[in-house]
């Protein structure tokens, strides 16, 4: 059973020895960033993430363990409990993503904004990106996170918005792009590494993850970053073109191979070799 940031899931042997399910806990957040108002809790979190660990088999870490990773501090170094003698199984398995690198590229925006997030920042954030894009020339599409429709309607004659899209279009679009400006949350982050994209990101006020990690991708030279509040587009625009972006390839040979000795161990029934901490 693989579980992503369900630390519920894990399966109390000792209630059931004769019915073993190996449990998997896949999270990028070994070490939170907690408000500052809750900081006084961090370690009270971390005794209390140990011990979840503890009770899984293995934990993935969707990103890759070398110094130029996505997560920065949130995923490393990886959790041990030594002192207790008890083994915590980490593993890197790579960023996860519904995008592909190699998808085609159909050149039909120079600028996309992608928005997402919890209300009323969502349309905060959409309310600024319009505005700012009042007298632009630049063809630009909107995807404004609302999964209700799936139309694309005119808002000028140069601006599109779009409720939602399926994957392979946004895909195709993201890779044709000129400029990209996202929210700076996990997910997002892992798409552009695994398409070889640079973009602006934006975190969303007041999620403590988001606002760490574009200040830790902006620190190591791979994306610019901008402050919703204070966000301007042709200052985005500008500075956007000193940033690399990040390259990781996404060939899922780590993840297939980790499942795969996943598999091997639970038909043969023998020990998963495996990084031990």
């Amino acid at each position: 059973m693989i579980s992503d940031n369900r630390y519920g899931l894990w399966w109390n042997q000792s209630e059931n020895p004769d019915n073993k399910v190996y449990t998997v806990f896949m999270t990028h957040q070994l070490h939170a960033k907690l408000p500052s108002f809750w900081k006084i809790f961090a370690p009270l979190f971390h005794r209390f993430t140990k011990r979840t660990l503890k009770r899984f088999d293995e934990c993935w870490i969707p990103d890759i363990e070398s110094e130029n990773n996505l997560s920065g501090a949130l995923s490393h170094p990886p959790i041990s409990d030594a002192a207790n003698n008890k083994r915590i199984i980490i593993d890197y398995i790579g960023p996860l993503s519904r995008f592909s690198r190699h998808a085609r590229q159909t050149k039909k925006y120079n600028q996309v904004f992608i928005l997402s997030g919890p209300e009323p920042q969502r349309t905060i954030f959409e309310e600024i990106i319009l505005a700012q894009l009042e007298n632009t020339v630049e063809k630009s599409l909107v995807v404004r996170g609302m999964p209700e429709n799936m139309n694309i309607e005119k808002y000028s004659e140069h601006v599109d918005l779009a409720s939602h899209m399926e994957t392979e279009e946004l895909n195709e679009i993201i890779l044709a792009a000129d400029l990209i400006v996202t929210r700076a949350g996990y997910s997002s982050i892992m798409d552009l590494a695994v398409m070889n994209r640079t973009a602006v990101l934006v975190p969303t006020p007041g999620q403590r993850e988001q606002e760490y990690l574009a200040a830790y991708l902006m620190e190591k030279g791979f994306y610019y970053s901008e402050n919703q509040d204070s966000f301007n587009l042709l200052r985005a625009t500008r500075e956007s073109k000193n940033y690399k972006g990040i390259d990781i390839t996404d060939n899922k040979v780590v993840l297939r191979t980790r499942i795969g000795r996943l598999l091997e161990r639970l038909i043969s029934g023998t020990n998963l070799v495996s990084s031990e901490l």
